[in-house]
């Protein structure tokens, strides 16, 4: 498709809108299983508790359906403006220090932010929405897709860009990302902490600097947000756990891989670390209880957005 890369100023044909102004348009492309936006992630995604619970309540009410955001192209006739590209996000509550200083990130990553800022506003739902109680003073971005067919365009910094000013424009000091590096699933094996201080394959540095085009990031979605302005602020060791039975498992990898242990690591307590397909991280199989447990790690980047 040859199509230039998107500025601030969109090409005609081509909007920004939230879930607030487009409900319509955001149920059609989240419920629908073969959207390029949801094909974009692994099938296993959404599979833990949280995201059960919390995820389809995003576009629910005005405080947080204004923070999901759609790039869409009009289509001639009668035909429904297109999804392209989509970013989910939610204010939460960061404490602050004595000093006036943010606490650190939460290792919960993705799926603790999701939490914290829902809980949040159903408080606010169930009337408990007082002057004692903790407002949001940050934007937590929870994903970030783009339509295969429309990348190279600037699709993912127009987001970027998108979400802090919308968490500017609501009076908030930051944004935060749990970051999914796109070229991790080749290292499954590289400890994350280690991974986000490479700046090309097998290369380490001591430090993570933010400056010069060399010392940016081999993975090219921290490198996005390095470019974009973001400092890595620490690593979510734990941003997405899903814990399913086997069956479940072979659902969604569309594959039994639990037959072959030949790639597998085995340990001490006799679970089996597994390849997965898409995976940051191995699996982890008990086969004595029948269950798969996939803990994912991310990395959390922030804006700061004084």
């Amino acid at each position: 498709m040859d199509i230039l890369p998107l500025t601030d100023r969109l090409p005609s044909g081509y909007h920004v809108v939230s879930a607030l102004e487009r409900r319509d348009l955001y149920d059609a492309t989240n419920n629908d299983g073969n959207h390029p936006i949801i094909l974009v992630w692994p099938e296993f995604f959404g599979g833990t508790k949280i995201q059960k619970e919390y995820w389809p309540l995003l576009p629910a009410f005005a405080d947080t359906a204004k923070f999901q955001f759609m790039v869409v192209v009009e289509q001639k006739g009668d035909t429904p403006p297109r999804v392209i590209a989509q970013a989910n996000s939610i204010p939460i509550h960061r404490p602050v220090t004595v000093d006036g200083e943010f606490e650190p990130l939460p290792d919960g990553g993705m799926d603790e932010a999701l939490d914290m800022g829902m809980k949040l506003q159903l408080a606010k739902q169930d009337g408990q929405d007082d002057a004692t109680t903790a407002k949001p003073n940050t934007l937590s971005a929870l994903s970030i897709a783009v339509d295969g067919e429309y990348r190279n365009m600037g699709l993912a910094s127009l987001l970027i860009k998108t979400l802090k000013r919308a968490a500017m424009a609501a009076g908030y000091a930051r944004l935060v990302v749990p970051a999914r590096p796109t070229a991790k699933h080749f290292y499954p094996d590289v400890d994350m902490a280690s991974y986000v201080l490479w700046t090309r394959p097998g290369v380490k540095m001591s430090s993570f600097p933010r400056t010069g085009d060399a010392a940016r990031p081999f993975d090219p979605w921290l490198r996005k947000h390095v470019g974009e302005g973001a400092r890595l602020a620490k690593i979510a060791p734990c941003s997405m756990v899903i814990e399913e039975d086997v069956k479940t498992w072979t659902g969604w990898l569309g594959e039994d891989i639990f037959r072959d242990m030949r790639y597998g690591i085995f340990k001490e307590n006799g679970e089996v670390m597994l390849p997965l397909k898409d995976g940051l991280a191995r699996l982890c199989y008990n086969a004595e209880k029948g269950v798969a447990r996939y803990t994912e790690p991310n990395v959390w980047m922030e804006y700061d957005l004084h």
